[in-house]
């Protein structure tokens, strides 16, 4: 597994965006996907993340920690 640097996001980011097919990446970018239900854990590690995330300030109003429940 290779460290990615932010730099690195960004250029992967721009890359994608004015390469082939970028106008079709652009349109999803306002986009927004969310998850209710994590397949992966149990709802106790769910809780546990609440815990600690809830309340969190992320740097940016768009960024916001949601809470889900196990499935």
């Amino acid at each position: 597994m290779a460290l990615i640097t932010y730099d690195d996001l960004l250029t992967r980011l721009d890359d994608t965006l004015t390469g082939p097919g970028g106008e079709a990446a652009a349109a999803t970018a306002g986009a927004r996907a969310t998850l209710e239900i994590n397949w992966r854990s149990d709802q106790s590690l769910i809780d546990a993340y609440d815990a600690m995330f809830g309340g969190a300030t992320l740097g940016h109003e768009g960024i916001v920690y949601r809470r889900v429940r196990a499935a």
